[in-house]
């Protein structure tokens, strides 16, 4: 297998290295394309590559990704942010799926995003990394791009972290979306992530229209229709609108269970003052595991509601319970401060 490694960049001086020197440890050849940079990064990629391309941006990350990719020469091709970092050991993953005798069409590498102080990843899900060269490579999608898995498609041990030193514009995304919703009508792909733009800009009205629009199609992608409705229950509790659950109930109704649902669940019914229900969804969360499939938020699987436990059997009275969960803690998060604040209190109150 020979790899064709595609980056496309605009101003990332400060991490372009660190993925370079990364991907210059499996690739064949490298594709830089830059999108228009002020400062050195051109001159920082020029260490690893002479395969730099200039590329005008035109709002459209699809289109400068595919662009690189038409530059690739091997017969796989794979992609990578400029604030991407692969460790060594993920790096040794990599160079055995290179050299197995045995080839898949798609390879898809786990991103985790966002780290808790353990270095454990708070949001992880799988992307599709590495592809073979053909006329199926194509990233579809303004904004967050994707490439449909085509093929024999593999779920790997491969991980790839995600490692901002600076943060993105906060609207880039939102006003790209904005500018071709006035224009076209969005895929029901792009009205998703329009609508997640909205929430993550605290624009709350408008994400709840536009995943109702979203939610109007047929056959989308499930684990995007979980997340719709759930960002919709978070929203409604922004704006006050009555009966929230709803979009949690509806989300049971028509797509796969998961702990994060049932904290959610949890969540809202504690809010609504029924502890006791609100103890047996935070339960039935812990008896999931995460899924390959879409965004997974790390802590509805093990450490939030174990803590939700631990308070509210303390609230119930419950105490040998709250004890046993916070054990529970303990023994796996020892040094997550909201476990601390809780071994304290067990300790004040003489109950440990």
């Amino acid at each position: 297998m020979t790899i064709s490694t595609c980056i496309i960049a605009k101003n990332e001086e400060e991490t372009i290295e660190r993925i370079l020197k990364c991907v210059a440890k499996f690739s064949d050849e490298i594709i830089f394309v830059d999108t228009g940079s002020s400062d050195n990064t051109v001159a920082i990629a020029s260490k690893y590559t002479d395969k730099i391309y200039n590329f005008k941006w035109q709002n459209d990350f699809a289109l400068a990704r595919n662009f690189a990719f038409s530059k690739a020469k091997c017969e796989y091709l794979a992609w990578f942010d400029a604030d991407d970092f692969i460790t060594d050991e993920n790096l040794s993953k990599i160079l055995e799926l290179k050299s197995a005798k045995t080839r898949y069409d798609t390879y898809m590498f786990k991103y985790s995003c966002g780290f808790d102080e353990k270095g454990e990843p708070l949001l992880t899900f799988y992307r599709e990394r590495l592809m073979l060269n053909c006329a199926l490579a194509k990233f579809v999608g303004v904004v967050h791009e994707t490439v449909s898995p085509f093929g024999k498609v593999a779920y790997t041990q491969v991980e790839v972290e995600h490692r901002k030193i600076k943060p993105s514009a906060p609207k880039r995304n939102l006003n790209i979306y904005r500018k071709i919703a006035k224009n076209a009508n969005l895929s029901p792909r792009d009205l998703y992530y329009f609508g997640k733009e909205y929430y993550y800009n605290g624009y709350f009205k408008s994400a709840i229209k536009t995943f109702k629009k979203f939610l109007k199609n047929k056959g989308v992608y499930e684990p995007d229709l979980k997340d719709a409705y759930i960002t919709l229950y978070d929203c409604a509790l922004k704006t006050g609108e009555s009966k929230p659950i709803k979009y949690l109930l509806n989300c049971l109704e028509k797509c796969f269970l998961d702990g994060e649902v049932f904290c959610k669940l949890g969540d809202e019914f504690s809010r609504l003052g029924n502890l006791q229900k609100s103890l047996d969804f935070y339960k039935c969360a812990l008896t999931f595991e995460p899924s390959k499939f879409g965004f997974v938020r790390q802590e509805y699987y093990h450490i939030y509601p174990l803590l939700q436990l631990v308070k509210i059997c303390y609230d119930l009275g419950r105490v040998d319970e709250s004890l046993f969960y916070h054990k529970k803690c303990v023994d796996k998060y020892p040094n997550d401060e909201r476990v601390v604040f809780n071994a304290r209190f067990f300790e004040k109150s003489g109950l440990v």
